[in-house]
């Protein structure tokens, strides 16, 4: 018969413990993390702000490029009417 040998514990990362940090710590952490998140979403809607610019002077731009198809449409009529 095989002889009964016990398998070797391992231990794993999910079941160690992570090292304990003062309260004092965490809520450092957890303001550093605050203030990182708050600069994120600064940056964030910044980036939306001047994607909406973009978006606004690109519209202009295609307005005065219909606008002037236009003007060489009517201009192109008026050419052929005379």
């Amino acid at each position: 018969m095989a002889s009964a040998e016990k398998a070797p514990e391992h231990s794993t990362a999910s079941t160690e413990q992570a090292p304990k940090v003062s309260k004092e710590e965490y809520l450092k952490r957890i303001k550093a993390g605050t203030k990182n998140a708050d600069e994120a979403a600064r940056r964030a809607a910044k980036a939306v702000s001047d994607a909406r610019a973009a978006v606004a002077d690109l519209n202009v731009a295609y307005a005065a490029v219909e606008d002037a198809a236009e003007v060489e449409i009517y201009s192109a009529r008026l050419e052929n009417t005379l």
